[in-house]
């Protein structure tokens, strides 16, 4: 049943002169909201076709129903926006363009589980530029647990300038493969250096041979590694978000990971005896928060070189979560501080999902686990501790109630607790280092933002390890000038200028009555 309508406002992202870009994050885990009542668990509010969830300019409207409705469905303590068979909304602006709409949760993959009137879909997000979007269940029950919505207004100020937020984007791998900078990367003998880059950001990604073991008589004595040395290589990977189930689509964490650990120096071990040898190991002395020992010279590692003040979200995967993960300023060479966000290995949950049975191939309700997404917060909750205390009153009497870390962050994601909750720690991690994420032996896989300056460089790597690479935001502010007209044109001129529509994103072509931005000025294509 529908309350009073509550309207969320978000801070806009950008500052256009023109045309204001904002973002708008629709989380569907708290109804009341958007002005709906919140569901128990098991249970569920519908919703009728022609009702809104709004917020800030943006109205998601239930077009069609079938015999089960659009409804916010409460299960285990996860709400989510559900759609069933014959079931269908539609997402717009009041008339603005809508240029990028993404969504998180189950069995949500463009052409496999739902349909759309607008093409330009890859898996769960689209981008372009149109007034209306809609999404129409064709298969399984889509579970959406949040949408990220960007649009342009327009605004006052004539056409006197102004600032403009852009954010360039670039992409590693994704599901259809790895770069061909990385797939054809080639080692000098002992580094591989992967070069790329977007208008305002220049990379390296640099990987590293390592030693082989050498054995040696007991009587002879070790010189050099005459053994030879392992090859620095880049290797696809991915991990999956959700299990895999009969007729339920696996989401994937992909990711490239190179070779080497990041060292500053490599010595020789003390040997080891097997049989009648002795067997003589690498020896690595690793990065010191305290710039003492200097940067790394080998192994794994990615600069980032900004040619304009902004912010840097890097995806990535930490391979040992325990390990130090850092953020260097190579100037300065100390670490900086970042915010992070993403998966913990083993941090998971159980929703409800629609399966397909193998024997009849009919669909079924099931239940299956998923990764659960922890932001900043969360995350040093977990690091606090790996028990939590309550003590409670049952039939028998006063007795107390333990959370692991898992239990910890799906309680906080379904609102159960907070990090304010009063809690007694009964065995912490012993983690409070602002740059260990995960804590434990446990993986890392997320995003982690971090400001930079023009001109200046910053690395990424992990202390004595590796950390995968998807890709990176890189989002600055930039001057804008009054509007210029030109013809229609291929986006990329002789002069190497790169255009970029108004979400920030490389586009190959432009066309006719849209805005673009090119060297700080907006671009009106006639």
């Amino acid at each position: 049943m529908k309350k009073s309508l509550l309207l969320a406002t978000l801070a806009s992202v950008a500052s256009l002169t023109l045309a204001e870009q904002k973002t708008v994050v629709f989380n569907f885990s708290d109804p009341t909201v958007y002005g709906y009542e919140k569901p128990e668990t098991s249970a569920f509010t519908n919703l009728n076709v022609g009702d809104k969830i709004s917020s800030d300019g943006v109205d998601i409207e239930a077009l069609t129903n079938g015999s089960t409705s659009c409804r916010f469905f409460n299960s285990a303590g996860t709400i989510t926006l559900r759609m069933a068979s014959d079931c269908s909304m539609s997402v717009s602006a009041g008339g603005n363009k809508i240029t990028s709409l993404s969504l998180t949760g189950s069995n949500i993959t463009y052409d496999t589980n739902f349909s759309s009137n607008q093409t330009g879909w890859n898996g769960s997000a689209w981008t372009g530029s149109a007034e209306s979007i809609t999404i129409v269940r064709t298969k399984s029950t889509l579970q959406i647990a949040t949408m990220t919505v960007i649009y342009e207004t327009e605004e006052e100020g004539g056409e006197t300038g102004g600032t403009t937020t852009v954010t360039e984007q670039y992409v590693a791998i994704d599901a259809n493969g790895i770069k061909d900078c990385f797939a054809n990367a080639t080692s000098d003998g002992a580094k591989s250096i992967v070069s790329f880059s977007t208008d305002q950001m220049d990379v390296e990604a640099v990987g590293g041979r390592t030693p082989k073991d050498v054995t040696l008589g007991k009587d002879q004595t070790f010189t050099e590694w005459t053994a030879g040395w392992n090859e620095p290589k880049w290797d696809e990977k991915s991990q999956n978000l959700n299990d895999r189930k009969p007729g339920v689509d696996t989401i994937y964490f992909y990711y490239i990971q190179g070779t080497g650990n990041p060292a500053v120096e490599i010595g020789v071990d003390e040997p080891t005896e097997k049989d009648d040898s002795l067997v003589y190991k690498a020896k690595y002395t690793y990065y010191s928060p305290d710039g003492s020992l200097g940067m790394p010279v080998m192994g794994l590692y990615y600069k980032f070189t900004p040619k304009v003040n902004g912010t840097i979200k890097a995806q990535i995967w930490a391979n040992k979560g325990n390990r130090y993960t850092y953020v260097v300023k190579e100037s300065a060479k100390t670490p900086i501080a970042y915010t992070k966000e993403g998966y913990i290995n083993n941090v998971s949950r159980t929703i409800e999902a629609t399966m397909k049975s193998l024997m009849t191939g009919e669909d079924s309700i099931g239940t299956m686990n998923e990764k659960v997404l922890l932001n900043n917060a969360q995350i040093d909750s977990i690091h606090e501790a790996v028990l939590w205390k309550y003590t409670y009153v049952d039939k028998n009497g006063a007795t107390t109630k333990e959370l692991t870390a898992a239990q910890i962050a799906d309680s906080i994601a379904a609102g159960v607790i907070t990090a304010e909750t009063p809690i007694d720690t009964v065995k912490s991690h012993g983690v409070n280092d602002p740059y260990i994420i995960a804590g434990g032996n446990q993986a890392f896989w997320g995003w982690i933002t971090f400001e930079v300056e023009a001109g200046e460089s910053y690395w990424l790597f992990q202390h004595s390890s590796q950390v995968g690479f998807t890709g990176y935001e890189f989002t600055y502010e930039t001057e804008s000038t009054a509007i210029e007209t030109l013809a229609q044109e291929p986006a990329t001129s002789k002069g190497g200028n790169r255009t970029y529509n108004m979400a920030g994103q490389l586009v190959n072509s432009v066309s006719s009555g849209n805005l673009y931005l090119r060297n700080g000025k907006k671009i009106l294509v006639r």
